[in-house]
């Protein structure tokens, strides 16, 4: 009776883990969710902000899809300069410190590098004789003075209208309408152009279950090097931040300390991308309808999908793996994230239980995190 009851405590037990692990998932969910929201309101108190601006010959466009990936969120061009905008409802304390921005401590760093590729992608339709001005609007902030980090300014919504009707002009008439006309053309105003998966090439077109978006969890693994440092950094799906990893020196930080499936991925991840083992994944159970949980008598457990993004010599691709503790790890081949076209690594099911490699590279390539 004894080592009964102690095996039914020890489930129990196990079993309130669980519970607890998952109730903090959907907290997490809850607060991604907010955030989207957030983000939301403050791209369209920018648009607001910047709609006076119209009388004096200026052209805002707001929400632009970027070629292969991604969106911008304003575009201003006019009499004094072309401007490229990133909104951050940031309600953290902001300091700029050798050089670097920081949000409570944090570096963000990558950051001002997506905001500079976005600027570098707009130089290269209006021409590299153009200075592409760029800044992050904090707009829960909106008394923050001015500040710069490199070529990047840092402003509340109070400052942006001055800072940028004050600018003196430097361009035509008729050279804003001709930037103007190729922006439009090569940035083209969110949800107007297919998506990936609509587009050269269509992969099963098989709808995933509430079971199999339950059972797979979609991490993403970006690199960052600059300065003497090279980190890798996890995102989810929704583009939340899950931790980063020092590759110089292995140290790990997570988002949320108990996230053991993003501790395995960042403790795997390589220059090259990730060497994971099935031993190295947790057993997480699956959260099913009825408040069970799958896995803890059978073998099912959670799957992590993880994209690695690797670029170089113009190119940027996703790199795929499919990782479960009990099933094994799958190398699934790769996306090219200029056009959407899957490479699998393998043709037919990757296991006895799961599809085809293409498929999954498909869902891995179109549930990238396309906003910061």
């Amino acid at each position: 009776m004894n080592d009964a009851g102690n095996s039914a405590r020890e489930l129990s037990e196990s079993a309130g883990r669980a519970a607890e692990h998952l109730e903090r998932k959907l907290a997490n969910a809850r607060r991604a969710e907010q955030n989207y929201a957030n983000g939301a309101a403050g791209e369209v108190a920018v648009a607001e902000a910047l709609a006076p601006l119209t009388a004096a010959g200026w052209h805002v466009l707001n929400d632009r899809e970027m070629p292969g990936g991604g969106n911008i969120d304003h575009i201003v061009v006019g009499p004094g300069a072309v401007i490229v905008l990133d909104a951050k409802a940031w309600n953290t304390t902001l300091e700029v410190r050798n050089g670097q921005l920081y949000a409570s401590g944090w570096n963000k760093s990558r950051e001002l590098e997506q905001l500079d590729r976005q600027a570098q992608a707009i130089r290269g339709v209006v021409g590299d004789n153009v200075l592409i001005n760029q800044a992050l609007v904090i707009t829960t902030q909106p008394d923050f003075e001015p500040q710069f980090v490199g070529t990047a300014g840092i402003l509340g919504l109070d400052a942006l209208f001055r800072e940028i009707n004050e600018t003196p002009t430097v361009f035509t008439s008729a050279e804003v309408d001709s930037m103007l006309a190729k922006l439009i053309e090569a940035f083209p105003a969110s949800g107007t152009s297919p998506a990936l998966g609509s587009g050269l090439q269509v992969v099963d077109g098989v709808e995933p279950s509430e079971l199999f978006n339950r059972a797979n969890r979609f991490l993403y693994l970006n690199q960052w090097r600059k300065h003497g440092k090279h980190n890798v950094y996890l995102k989810d799906e929704h583009g939340e931040e899950l931790g980063m990893k020092d590759l110089l020196s292995g140290s790990i930080r997570l988002t949320h300390p108990d996230d053991n499936l993003a501790q395995a991925v960042l403790a795997a991840a390589t220059s090259t991308g990730v060497e994971l083992k099935p031993s190295d994944l947790p057993k997480l159970p699956i959260d099913v309808r009825g408040g069970r949980l799958l896995g803890m008598f059978g073998r099912i457990y959670t799957t992590a999908m993880i994209g690695s993004i690797w670029t170089g010599k113009g190119k940027r691709y996703l790199y795929c793996t499919l990782a479960n503790p009990t099933e094994g790890v799958f190398d699934l081949g790769h996306v090219d994230m200029s056009n959407g076209w899957v490479k699998p690594k393998s043709q037919g099911p990757v296991s006895r239980d799961r599809g085809p490699a293409e498929r999954y590279l498909a869902l891995l390539r179109d549930r990238y995190p396309t906003r910061g």
